[in-house]
């Protein structure tokens, strides 16, 4: 296992809430959602810092996966992780929306999985459903819900964000 967070410690103090990860898996399923988007990243995630003691530090990750919107330790999270990680932060113009991302995504946790919507998403677009999430859906829903970004009538893939003008230049992390 690929456990080197060097280029991470680096650059953690820079991650802040509302920045994007996304992570390219060497599964089957990273693979054909890789084959069908044409991107290079098969999941996308939300940053998440709390300014709270003890956790100046700490990054944290919100994502949906099979177990629904969770909230992770971002350093245990690319310890275990087979493959590459890469983030983008929001644009300085959009820092005062964090808080507006952070209360919304955080009342979604325990939301449960879009499984309908992730298999819809190989052979088409799908319309957003916010009842249930997928990765990307959940990133989308929360930039739509803090203004950063118009109501899509589609779900955006992984690896598709960055051409809405929200986000910096990706940088590699793991």
């Amino acid at each position: 296992m690929h456990t080197d967070l060097t280029k991470y410690f680096i650059i953690r103090r820079k991650l802040d809430t509302g920045d994007l990860v996304e992570w390219r898996s060497k599964t089957l399923l990273g693979w054909l959602i890789r084959l069908k988007t044409g991107s290079h990243v098969n999941h996308s995630s939300l940053v998440v810092k709390f300014a709270l003691e003890g956790c100046e530090h700490r990054r944290y990750v919100l994502e949906a996966n099979a177990r629904g919107i969770e909230l992770r330790l971002l350093s245990k999270r690319l310890k275990a992780f087979k493959g590459g990680v890469y983030w983008s932060p929001l644009l300085r113009g959009f820092g005062g929306y964090r808080d507006k991302i952070l209360g919304w995504s955080l009342d979604k946790l325990g939301t449960e999985y879009d499984y309908g919507s992730l298999v819809k998403q190989l052979i088409s677009h799908v319309s957003v459903d916010s009842s249930r999430y997928f990765c990307s859906e959940f990133y989308q829903h929360a930039m739509e819900h803090a203004g950063i970004i118009q109501h899509k009538d589609y779900a955006i893939q992984p690896g598709g964000f960055h051409k809405l003008g929200f986000l910096g230049t990706e940088c590699v992390i793991k």
